[in-house]
């Protein structure tokens, strides 16, 4: 998801590591990137003396996406229902 301002600097830190470990994966094909959570810089984050702490409560920084689903149409040009998209009969 971050591909378009580069891989995150780092999403954790702790005893003597700093890097990037977190990643948002989706295929380009079904999904559009609609916005995407910033994240805190690498100086700031080796600032921090190390995850977690009092502002970031885990070892790991927050990550995340807002994605928009393009649906597909099936092949007489009607979009899938939401059964047969779970693999379920509708």
């Amino acid at each position: 998801a971050y591909a378009q301002i580069g891989e995150p600097p780092c999403t954790t830190s702790h005893r003597g590591f700093t890097g990037t470990v977190d990643y948002v994966w989706f295929e380009a094909s079904r999904f559009k990137l609609a916005g995407m959570l910033p994240v805190l810089s690498a100086q700031k984050i080796q600032s921090l003396r190390g995850l977690p702490t009092s502002d970031q409560p885990s070892d790991h920084i927050p990550i995340g996406c807002e994605l928009i689903w393009t649906c597909e149409q099936m092949a007489d040009g009607q979009a899938p229902d939401a059964g047969s998209l779970r693999g379920q009969p509708s």
